[in-house]
This record gives C-alpha cells, structure tokens and sequence, in this order.
C-alpha cells in the first residue's frame, strides 16, 4: 500500500488504485493513525484527536466504529492492530509519504554536514518534491492534525533551507537569487534566508546589494525584538567587509579517476533507432499527443510477433525526447520466454538512477516506492520493452505527472489500469518497399521490379521479414533478387511455404520463425489447437462462430489469441483473419495428438455453408513444400 499526507490525504493499493475514503470520519481516524504509525496512539489520545472537547457520550464505542470503518476502507487488509494501550497502523517502509520525507531529509542533512554537496542536493531536492499541498489538506481540522502539520511544515522549511546551502556550495548563486528573495519576503523574520541573500549577492559581485541587504535585517530585528542580527549574519557582514576568500565560490577537486555528480544527472539509455525504420506516421502521431500527458501516462504498443514494435517506440522516444529533459530510461522485460521479475526490473531502473547497489531495497513495495520517489516531479520517460504481463509494469508507473512509460508487449495488457493500447499492423505496400529500399539499395530492386515485388508479397508488410530479406541482399552483393524470390516462394497466396519459414526468413540471429515460436510456446494448449486448426481451414477470413467451434466454443481461448495479435478482428465486419506468416508457421507445426483434436457429429453442429474443415474429422500432417 501507499499512504500520502503531505497534501490531501491519498490511501492506494498495492497495484496503485486509490482506496475509497468517502466521508471525512474515515479521512480523519485514518490521518491520525499515520500521524502515530511509529507506536500505539492511546484511545485517550485518538479520542481527543478525532473530536476535541465535543466527545460522544460513548467515545469508546464511536472509536470502535471508525476503526472499522477505516479497516473496511482499507479493503479488508489487516494493517490496523489493536494493542491494550489503543490502536497502531501497520506501515511498511516505504509505505508513507511523510516517513520518506523525513529519510530524504535527515540523508541530505548528514551530506551536508560532511561536506557531500552533491548527494545533499540530490536528496533534499528529491525530499521537497514529494510534496504536493499543505499536508493534511482534506482532513477535519483538529488541534492534533493542525499541530501536526504546522511541525511537518516547519520542517520542510528547514530542508528547502538545507536544499539552497547545498546548491550555494555547488556555486548554483545566479539561479537561487530570485528564490531565495522570494523566501526572505514570505519570512522576513527568518535570519537565515537573509544570510543566504547576502552570500548569493556577493558572489554574484553584488557587494554593495550584499551590505544592504543586511542593513535591511538588521533594521527589521531592530524594530522587532530591540537587537541586531544574530552571529551568522554578523559574521557574514565581517567577511564580506574584508572580501574574505572563504566566500569565494572554489569548486571541489576531484580525485584523479573520478567525475562530478550533478544533485540530477539525465539518464539518457535510448538505444539508437534503427537506420531503416519506415513509415508508422499515424502510430507516431498518437504516441506524440501521449507524451508527455498532463496525468501519469502509459502507452502499451502491440502487435504480432515481429510487427516492428520495439523500434517504432525507440524511434517515437528519440522524437519525444527534448519532452522529457530529466531522462530516458530503457529496460527489457524479457518477453515470453524470459520474463524478469519486477523486483529484478525495478532495481535495474534504480542503479541507473544513481542508487547504489547496496542501497537498493530487498523489498519489492520499499524498492517500488523509492522508485517512485526518484521520479518525482521529474520529466523522464521510461520504455519498457517486451512485456509479457500487466505485473511487470505496474510497479513503474510513476506517482505523480510528468513521466511516461511507454510499453512494448507481446500480448495485449487489458488488466493495465490507465493504459492506453495502440495495435501495430503490417506496413502499407508503399512503406516496405520504401524500407526493402533502403536496406538493400533502390536502384537493385529497380532493375529486378517483378522479383522485388515478389519478395514484398513474402513478407506480407512484416518489418522483421523486411530487415531479414534486405539483410541477406546485403550479405550476398551477387546474389539477384530473383534468386530471393524463389526461395521465399513464390506462391499463389501471400505467405511463406510452411517448411520454408524456418530457413528463408532467417538471417544472423534474426528469425521469424524464431519469434513466431516464442508465441507458439507461450499458448496453452488448447490455444495452440485452436491456431492449428484455422491455419488448416485455409481461409482468407473466418467468421466468428467458425473462431469459436475451432476454440470449443471457449470465448477464453478466442481471448488469448486475439490478446497475442496472433488472430485479428474486424471491428466493422466482425470477421477474423490470420496473418500469413503466422498460418505459414502452424502450418509447420505437428498435428496435435489425436485425443486433442475436437470432433463434431456433422458440419451442421457450426454452420452448414462451411465445408472446409475436413482436417476437424482426421488429423492430418502439416503440409509443406
């Protein structure tokens, strides 16, 4: 779970949906118990917190009744304990908004005192952001929540106050004069601020502004409490009077081997796109309106197997990137086949950000919202390439605007809460032989137009087919591409010859068949069935009860093949069509055993027009070339 005080009160799941907390009582009682998570709150004193001098007449009872309600509002989660002193909530590191407050703060403050400017900067910066609003913002006003937060606001004073000495010892005085006058105006009476004033002032070659500047405190200390400034700006007047090289801004000597640590250093991990990439003018654009979005934005691309998925989000991250000037950051999921665990993933994404490997969380909640923390108020983008479920992908959403994830998967993600999908389909003819052009030259596949176009019809519009074809041009400079052509087929219909799919799309460690296997395995088996069987109906579409007699009349089976874009919908006709490349492939595959094969009395059991499933009666072998 999440808690967040630090602003109006936000309660959310472990998968990051906000918890219901309705009416202000909830709101209140649970406000309270986070304000005294560290130990048992007394029913004495959460009865004076909740309702001050006005208590029920049977306060115990009432107590009894919120507890509940917030116990409920919780989802049934056993966080509240009940202890013979009262009540505690049970949060985990990581879990509250404030507690990660207050760590930033007290790390940042030992940098400072160490003299590690850098890190102090980082860290009192990454605990300001976290704040949103006055905390406590939507809760009953009480003594106890309103003294609470007058100490959380004072503390936070004090960090933004740490926050500009670490960025003064960084030589940052030309950008911090506006803030730090802004500062001095809201709290005149604080010494501190004015000391700041006069240090920025003076390094910026400003001494003149810098004696008047405390001239002007130590009118205003002098009306309000009969005495000069204190001995901070009284010592600061001194060395400014006798222009003392202490004040002088000297950066820090590095030691040989080592580099400078910016308070943020952009993260730029994009890989390069790929010199070939084609067309997708419409899926850029509806990736460009995505990034950055004025919410927390996450964008799933999908597509069959091979569809260009990965380079078409590498190339819309390059073009979004001046968007996001605080990063890029790029991480596999591993796909089917490998799929890494989120914790695995998370703490990848958190050693690029500069945390130190020893310092990643054990945790998969404590490192999800250290994560969190980093990217607050921050504008980066994370892809994350290859997912293969909605549980990889949800701990990297960001908590707050200004990141984006952007999401490449081999499945459809419906359970991704927020996300919005975006379907890859083959390149228009225009769009592969532009690309088939520049890989393998435009001036070969004109002198050869009949078989350049053959190759196109192989390929069926796939960009890996293209990339691989291309590609064995290039590596065989003789070669003609009619020679190409006979081997890819050709054949009457698009597609490969099932047994040709293996050897003739397949070049270096690129395969379609390879890819095509990965989502082969990733079918159960009753899934696999149910490709088998459409692939050997031969048919250019098929309607949807024929989709659901080869499936077993199971609407999950249906499901999970149109999720992995191995099977394709017409929204408008509501008729199914299977890819080329991919009928080609179950093609290639072995008949299923004959126990697995589904059988039905006569073709009247689906539909009487239809007769070409003979292969439903007798499982054959897949045919090939």
């Amino acid at each position: 779970m999440r808690f967040s005080i630090l602003g109006p009160l936000i309660a959310q799941a472990d998968d990051g949906s906000p918890l219901a907390l309705a009416r202000p009582s909830q709101r209140g009682t649970l406000a309270v118990l986070l304000l005294h998570a560290s130990q048992p709150a007394s029913k004495t004193l959460l009865i004076d917190a909740l309702w001050g001098d006005n208590p029920p007449g049977d306060a115990d009872t009432a107590l009894r009744v919120r507890m509940r309600d917030v116990r409920r509002a919780l989802a049934g989660s056993d966080r509240i304990a009940t202890h013979p002193a009262g009540y505690q909530i049970l949060i985990r590191p990581g879990e509250l908004d404030a507690d990660d407050f207050l760590g930033f703060t007290s790390r940042g403050r030992t940098a400072l005192d160490s003299g590690h400017a850098e890190d102090a900067a980082r860290l009192l910066d990454q605990a300001c952001r976290l704040w949103r609003d006055p905390p406590l913002a939507d809760v009953p006003d009480t003594p106890i929540s309103r003294g609470a937060a007058t100490a959380l606001l004072e503390q936070l004073r004090a960090t933004r106050e740490w926050l500009m000495d670490a960025r003064l010892a960084l030589g940052q005085h030309h950008e911090l004069l506006s803030q730090i006058r802004a500062v001095v105006a809201a709290d005149p009476l604080s010494e501190h601020p004015h000391v700041q004033l006069m240090l920025a002032l003076y390094r910026c070659g400003q001494k003149v502004a810098a004696l008047d500047a405390y001239s002007r405190l130590r009118e205003l200390t002098s009306r309000e409490f009969g005495q000069d400034p204190g001995p901070e700006a009284s010592e600061m007047l001194r060395h400014i009077l006798d222009d003392s090289p202490e004040l002088d801004y000297r950066p820090r000597a590095l030691a040989v081997g080592t580099s400078p640590r910016p308070g943020w250093t952009p993260v730029r991990q994009l890989p390069a796109p790929p010199p070939d990439f084609t067309g997708r003018v419409l899926a850029i654009e509806a990736l460009a309106r995505r990034m950055p979005g004025a919410s927390v934005a996450a964008t799933v691309l999908t597509g069959p197997p091979g569809a260009g998925k990965t380079a078409l989000a590498v190339k819309a991250a390059h073009l979004a990137a001046d968007s996001f000037a605080d990063g890029q950051l790029f991480v596999n999921l591993g796909g089917w086949r490998e799929p890494r665990m989120p914790l695995e993933i998370l703490g990848q994404l958190l050693r690029s950000l500069g945390i130190p490997a020893g310092s990643v969380p054990d945790a998969l909640g404590e490192c999800a919202a250290l994560y969190r923390s980093m990217l607050a108020g921050r504008r980066v983008l994370v892809v994350a390439d290859d997912a293969a479920a909605a549980a990889q992908v949800r701990p990297l959403l960001p908590g707050t605007p200004g990141a984006t994830v952007l999401v490449t998967a081999s499945c459809r993600l419906p359970d991704l809460e927020g996300a919005q999908h975006i379907e890859i389909g083959p390149l228009s003819d225009a769009e592969a032989m532009a690309m088939l052009s520049r890989i393998a030259g435009e001036e070969r596949l004109r002198a050869e137009p009949d078989a350049a176009a053959a190759v196109l019809t192989a390929c069926v519009g796939l960009p890996l087919a293209l990339r691989i074809a291309g590609g064995r041009l290039v590596a065989a400079p003789a070669k003609r591409v009619a020679e190409l052509a006979a081997e890819l087929g050709p054949q009457p219909t698009p597609g490969l010859p099932p047994r040709r799919l293996r050897t003739a799309l397949a070049v270096g460690d690129l395969s379609v068949a390879g890819r095509l296997d990965d989502a082969w395995q990733a079918l159960r088996p009753d899934a696999r069935l149910a490709l088998w069987l459409l692939a050997h109906a031969h048919q250019d579409s098929c309607p949807d009860w024929l989709v659901g007699a080869v499936a077993g009349g199971s609407p999950t089976v249906v499901n999970e093949l149109a999720d992995a874009c191995l099977i394709h919908q017409d929204s408008i006709t509501g008729m199914y069509t299977l890819a080329p490349l991919v009928a080609s492939f179950a093609l290639a595959q072995p008949a299923p055993p004959s126990g697995t094969v589904r059988r039905w009395s006569s073709p009247a059991a689906y539909r009487p027009q239809w007769t070409g499933l003979a292969v439903l009666g007798t499982p054959r072998a897949a045919t090939g070339s």
